[in-house]
């Protein structure tokens, strides 16, 4: 009994502002994390309507792209120049474009493959750009650009030579299996890659020749870099050729002119052809 009332005694009870202290840091604890874990309850109804709006989309998206779905009603072709002013097609037959573009321009208007169709009506001759618009809901706006002749040309030493058409940038174009139409122009005959080269050369021998009233019927470049000129007249007599060479070309163009309107222009229907190729002189061959 003595011992047990001794110890009991002894032991020191804690101190009462240490015990106050713990249980307050523990209410501080357990608020802190009823805060932190406390519901956001706005998120779950966002992507809830993100979910149902990305799958309206994605269901309209569908159903625009189904073959019945907006089909292709109508064509409508127009012909523009350079510039892109509207202007009337003059070679390129409303019914031949319709009939190339039955193969890739049918179905849902927005499922056309527009790089396709275009490609098809570049490979129609006399088309040089073709420029395509869909306009909703079921039509297509095709607008093409005509290639414009300027001169005939052929290339000399061909095994197998293809008449083509330049146009007046000086690019070659064909009209595939289309017959060529006889059309007044030059014929140019010189080697690859001279067509814009001879084309200029041709303007400019054919504006200095206008006094005379002949024209240029064919002109020659060949590989030596030697110019030949063939004339025809107004009237129905026989063509003519001239030489001239190398360069100067315009010097000699300008001596030839000079000699055809004081001496020669009275013996025009005899004359075969002449040769510039003389520093102080002219060779000329009668018929």
């Amino acid at each position: 009994m003595a011992l047990g009332a001794s110890r009991q005694a002894g032991k020191t009870p804690p101190p009462k502002q240490n015990s106050v202290r713990r249980q307050a840091a523990y209410r501080t604890k357990a608020t802190t994390k009823r805060s932190l874990s406390l519901p956001t309850f706005k998120l779950p109804g966002t992507w809830l309507w993100l979910l149902l709006l990305f799958c309206i989309l994605l269901g309209v998206s569908s159903w625009l792209r189904q073959p019945q779905t907006l089909p292709l009603r109508q064509v409508d072709i127009s012909g523009i120049d350079a510039s892109g002013q509207t202007q009337p097609l003059k070679h390129i037959r409303t019914q031949e474009v319709q009939a190339a573009l039955r193969g890739v321009a049918q179905g849902n208007i927005l499922r056309l493959n527009m790089a396709e169709i275009q490609q098809t009506l570049l490979q129609l001759p006399w088309v040089r750009s073709a420029k395509i618009e869909r306009h909703l809901p079921a039509t297509l706006f095709v607008q093409l650009q005509e290639q414009q002749a300027v001169a005939y040309w052929q290339t000399l030493d061909d095994k197998a030579p293809q008449q083509m058409l330049l146009n007046p940038a000086g690019e070659l174009f064909t009209l595939g299996s289309q017959a060529f139409p006889d059309l007044p122009l030059p014929h140019l005959h010189g080697i690859p890659g001279s067509e814009a080269q001879m084309l200029a050369q041709y303007q400019a021998l054919q504006q200095a020749l206008t006094v005379t009233g002949l024209r240029i019927e064919t002109l020659q470049l060949d590989a030596l870099q030697q110019w030949r000129v063939w004339l025809s007249f107004p009237q129905p007599l026989p063509w003519f050729s001239v030489t001239l060479g190398k360069a100067p070309l315009m010097t000699r163009w300008q001596r030839f002119i000079q000699l055809y309107q004081n001496t020669l222009v009275t013996q025009a229907g005899e004359i075969l052809a002449l040769d510039l190729r003389y520093d102080s002189g002219v060779a000329v061959h009668f018929r």
